[in-house]
């Protein structure tokens, strides 16, 4: 009764901080906020978008009759025929709400399912196993997993075509790189049918902060944007995209890093205004840029009514920066080229990730492959449940986390608590001893002082800060808070002004940059 009494009073807490937002429930017993803007009068009823909910009810019409085509014309079900992701979404929307139990089996089910499948047919994961005297048959319990070795892209490279499954349909198979921030790119396939579960978990994640799968969005890119190609696929479905006419599944206004400058600043306002999105992505450099090149000029921005801030880590003085900026809260998100990019993201709490266990299975383990606690700091290790042309199972995508406990929206999705980014940044002190950059502590420790910094290790125990300084900034503080900093961690920290800091060749911001030898 006490943790009961406990755990109301801090529900009413968090919804006292949220008392701006209104909350309605779906049809699937979702609880949601209607719109998560901080200055939204309680009660207002949400403005209708037509041209969502028609493009909404012409997709909806598009996958059902494709899914009628693959029942009448007794589609096999190992070519794996392509899901309606409604129908996706609606299933992710329940599954977040299970108890745990039932959850578990779900979940259970899925991880024998692709790791059978990668024990008969992928060769590079069957001798893995079979070396190792391990068999799908020995999975009873989720728990059991853990016998099953953890591989790295590394791994997966070494292997080349063995890591195929040799029941591939090559005609729906597309092939993939992730971006080198790590240095070497790694190509890797997906099964055509997996792009549209994850864009279903694009739309659950979404949904955290009131948004519908056709909701219109921004979205920065870090290259010009691709012309707009041609629809691939059976000719049968290009007949019915055209019969849709304008109607796009896709309604992102992208445009390239390049079009935010103070003189290009007026004519993207301007279209910006006439696309009306109601959402915003983009990386925390990309947001920086765009926050200061508005905070220098002018204009009249249309209004969003949240951001997602992915692809990089994202430091709380950032955060709230853009949130005084774009007058919208910021909603952070996790995934990977290798998962798309939603893994996991925060609800309206904003007190960890949810990770989608409908789509994927997130693990946090110890060097020696041991799970970590709660709150533990550990390499993130992911299994994807529906990428059979190449599976990840037990992927050690190269970040650290932790796993938290539940979250007070009631979501049984697990989430992940701390992400303090890539297994790159952790640096070494006058011992010799790797340390997490994020224990340095930068953002907190030098809050209004530093708007943007960056490191770089010159040596064991020395770093160098290259730093974009507030205006105003007082030096000698920042000197001295960066002495005290250094001397409890065993690090030496110089620094460096600088106008801004480097983007690594893929376009994301590195808090480290890579070492010269």
């Amino acid at each position: 009764m006490v943790e009961d009494h406990h755990r109301n009073a801090r529900v009413c807490e968090l919804q006292t901080k949220l008392i701006s937002r209104t909350v309605q429930t779906s049809p699937l017993g979702e609880s949601r906020p209607t719109d998560p803007a901080p200055n939204r009068a309680i009660g207002s009823p949400r403005p209708l978008d037509p041209a969502a909910i028609l493009n909404e009810i012409c997709w909806r019409g598009y996958f059902s009759v494709l899914g009628l085509r693959q029942a009448l014309t007794g589609t096999p079900v190992a070519s794996y025929p392509q899901p309606n992701p409604y129908d996706v979404l609606s299933e992710m929307k329940r599954a977040q709400w299970m108890k745990e139990e039932l959850l578990n089996r779900r979940v259970l089910k899925k991880v024998r399912g692709i790791v059978t499948h990668a024990y008969r047919h992928v060769p590079y994961y069957s001798r893995l196993y079979k070396s190792l005297g391990l068999h799908p048959d020995q999975l009873s319990t989720l728990d059991e997993l853990r016998s099953f070795p953890v591989v790295t892209k590394e791994d997966l490279r070494a292997a080349g075509n063995q890591a195929l499954a040799d029941d591939t349909d090559s005609t729906r198979v597309s092939v993939h790189a992730t971006s080198g921030s790590t240095g070497t790119p790694f190509q890797f396939y997906l099964d055509a049918h997996c792009w549209w579960r994850r864009l279903a978990s694009k739309w659950l994640l979404d949904s955290y902060f009131g948004a519908r799968p056709q909701s219109r969005y921004f979205r920065i890119l870090n290259v010009p944007a691709p012309p707009e190609s041609a629809n691939r696929g059976a000719s049968f479905r290009d007949r019915l995209r055209a019969f849709l006419g304008l109607v796009s599944l896709d309604r992102d206004y992208a445009f390239p890093y390049s079009e935010i400058t103070e003189e290009k600043l007026p004519q993207l306002a301007a279209r910006l205004r006439k696309l009306k999105p109601k959402y915003g992505a983009a990386t925390p450099t990309q947001l920086l840029l765009f926050s200061e090149v508005l905070s220098r000029r002018y204009v009249q921005m249309p209004r969003v009514q949240a951001l997602i801030s992915g692809t990089e880590t994202l430091l709380d003085t950032e955060r709230r920066r853009f949130e005084e900026v774009f007058d919208a809260p910021v909603f952070n998100r996790y995934g990977s080229r290798e998962f798309y990019g939603a893994v996991a993201g925060e609800c309206e709490y904003h007190v960890g990730l949810h990770v989608n266990l409908d789509l994927v299975l997130v693990e946090v383990v110890r060097d020696n492959g041991e799970p970590c606690s709660h709150g533990e700091v550990g390499s993130i290790v992911i299994t994807d449940f529906y990428n059979r042309c190449m599976p990840f199972v037990r992927y050690n995508i190269g970040d650290n986390g932790s796993l938290e406990s539940a979250c007070d929206c009631g979501r049984s999705f697990p989430m992940i608590g701390r992400l303090i980014g890539r297994s790159s940044e952790w640096v070494l002190n006058r011992d010799n001893t790797k340390i997490p950059l994020a224990s340095l502590r930068i953002p907190e420790v030098l809050a209004g002082q530093v708007r943007s910094f960056q490191f770089e290790q010159t040596a064991p125990g020395r770093l160098t800060m290259y730093l974009v300084p507030q205006p105003g900034w007082n030096e000698p503080l920042v000197r001295d808070k960066m002495t005290s900093v250094g001397l409890a961690n065993g690090v030496e920290l110089d620094y460096e002004i600088v106008e801004q800091v480097k983007p690594a060749p893929s376009g994301k911001r590195t808090l480290i940059l890579p070492s010269a030898s």
